[in-house]
This record gives C-alpha cells, structure tokens and sequence, in this order.
C-alpha cells in the first residue's frame, strides 16, 4: 500500500484537488447549479419527472416523481439514461422525488473517471506532461462555468462529460494502449453523440479518430476500434434522422 502510495501521489492529489474544488461547489447549500431555461422537461417528461413548482428562473433544489409529469417531447438523449438510473435508485429507496444534486453525483463520477484515465495515461509519461497538464485540466474544469452544469438536467451536461471521457480515452490508446480502452471509448462517444442532436455533427470528427487509432501502428486491437468506428456511424446516422 505504501508503494502504490508514493507512486501514485500526484494523481491522487490530483483528483483529491478536483473533488475537493468541485464538491464545494456542487453539494454545498444553496445549490449551485443551472436553472431551468425550460428545456428540462425535455429530458425528464418521458420519465414522469418534473419540477413540483415551475419556478424557471430558480435552481429548484427537488424533482417530483409523478405520472402527472408524463410528457414525450420526442427527443432522444444519453442524458435521459443517466436521469432514469437516478430515478430508479429513488424509486427503489420508496421516494416520489430526487434531488438536483443527485444528477451532480452522476455527471461528477463520468468527469472523475475521465479524469482517472488521464491520469493514468499520463503516469508513465515525460515530467513535463504527467506533471504540467493535469493542473491546467483541474484548473479549468473546476470553474464554475463548468462545474453547474452537472447540477442540471440539460442534454449539454452529458455531452460534456462524455466528450471528455470519450478525449481522456483516446489519449490512453495513444500512451498506453489496451484492448478495454477501445471498448470504452466505444460506449462514451455513443454517449457523447447522442446526448444532443446538435452534437451529431461532431460524430465523423470522432469517427475518424477511432479509425486511426485503430490502424495507427496496426496495433492488434484495430477490430475493436473499427466496431466502435462502426457503432459512432451508427449512433450519428441515427441522430441526424
């Protein structure tokens, strides 16, 4: 344990650093975070959610779990799937409500696991890399610009973390490839491209980097990344229609 502890202690501090900067900010009271422009509803309609008061200028603190709530807006979003694992651990702890923060908590662990495997991928790197770029990355996303919007329900929220977790990954096959990271990369770019239409159009932009990582060397591992080049197309196809 010792040993793990001296070779791992900047990215420990590291992440100690971001959590402790971004905890403050996002579980602290009154809530920081992004209030509802209206466009919440899009994502929590189909899931019998809502806000019980309807005060958009406000960062309601609450949402209320009722199939009065039920409305379809049509609209398909990663960020959905991640707001329904959030009600479904209320549902099984018999609540009718889940707090805003609950969605912080998930956004928070997605952007803490991009940041684990940057750190990762940086440890066996120069000096310069492994200790001069983790503190400009802890630096600007622990900014509040950044950090209230996990406090939120917008389809923005999981294309950020998701396009973060799907940069962090391919940073990772570059330094240090393995075959799970093809994998992951796979899931959080499908993620990240269907967390919000508009975002469609950055899918061939990272379906060509899951190419090239895939023939870059001819690394064993290029089927695995052309399957998540195949799924990224899919998954962008499928946003545009």
């Amino acid at each position: 344990m010792a040993k793990v502890a001296r070779r791992w202690w900047w990215e420990g501090l590291c992440v100690f650093v971001y959590v402790a900067i971004a905890g403050s900010q996002l579980f602290r009271i009154p809530v920081t975070g992004m209030a509802d422009n209206g466009d919440f509803p899009k994502v929590l309609g189909r899931l019998d959610v809502c806000d019980p008061d309807q005060y958009r200028q406000y960062i309601v603190p609450a949402y209320k779990i009722n199939p009065e709530c039920r409305w379809d807006s049509h609209l398909t979003s990663s960020e959905t799937a991640l707001v329904g694992i959030i009600k479904q651990i209320a549902v099984w702890n018999e609540r009718d409500s889940f707090s805003i923060q609950s969605a912080g908590k998930a956004h928070l662990g997605i952007l803490l696991a991009a940041l684990g495997i940057l750190l990762w991928a940086l440890h066996e790197s120069r000096p310069i890399l492994r200790f001069g770029l983790p503190p400009s990355i802890v630096l600007i996303f622990s900014d509040v610009a950044y950090v209230a919007y996990l406090n939120s329900f917008y389809m923005d929220a999981a294309a950020m973390v998701f396009l973060l977790l799907t940069m962090s990954l391919a940073v990772a096959e570059v330094l240090r490839p393995r075959a799970w990271i093809a994998i992951a990369f796979c899931i959080a770019a499908v993620c990240f491209i269907t967390a919000k239409s508009q975002h469609a159009v950055l899918g061939p932009p990272i379906i060509a980097l899951a190419v090239w990582l895939g023939v870059r060397g001819a690394r064993r591992h290029a089927r695995l990344w052309m399957a998540s080049a195949a799924a990224a197309t899919l998954a962008t196809v499928a946003m545009f229609f």
